[in-house]
């Protein structure tokens, strides 16, 4: 029943926060009797049925879609690389912000004023405005 929810809604956002629990479960378990994030798991992860995409935000879609997300990985690719300063080698920045935390305990990226600003596979319109400091986790 998930993999027919998923298809009548043709996308279901994933959001990586947890509160009470992700949104992409609270999305299937209120929608899908007896619904646990296992049968997503094995929709995507075994039987393939479902995937993961990226377009601005990260979705689950059923696999026969997966068209319109790779059209949209050949248009960035296509981009002269200098249109976009993509996260690379992060080590300098990551150490300055773990020394700050070392020092002075748990921190928000908020709180650091690294100025550098990046782009990557979250922002598909190419422009450089994520913090390179709300990167280390990628």
């Amino acid at each position: 029943m998930t993999l027919q929810v998923v298809k009548a809604l043709e996308y279901v956002q994933i959001d990586p926060m947890r509160v009470l629990e992700c949104n992409h479960h609270l999305a299937l378990g209120s929608r899908v009797p007896g619904y646990t994030p296992g049968v997503l798991d094995d929709l995507l992860y075994v039987r393939r049925r479902l995937v993961e995409v990226i377009a601005r935000n990260r979705y689950v879609v059923p696999s026969r879609t997966t068209g319109c997300s790779a059209r949209g990985c050949r248009n960035r690719a296509q981009k002269p690389a200098a249109e976009n300063r993509v996260l690379g080698s992060p080590e300098a920045m990551m150490s300055r912000v773990l020394r700050r935390i070392e020092a002075e305990g748990a921190m928000s990226s908020l709180d650091f004023d690294e100025a550098e600003t990046v782009s990557g596979w979250w922002d598909p319109d190419g422009e450089n405005r994520t913090r390179a400091a709300r990167t280390g986790n990628r």
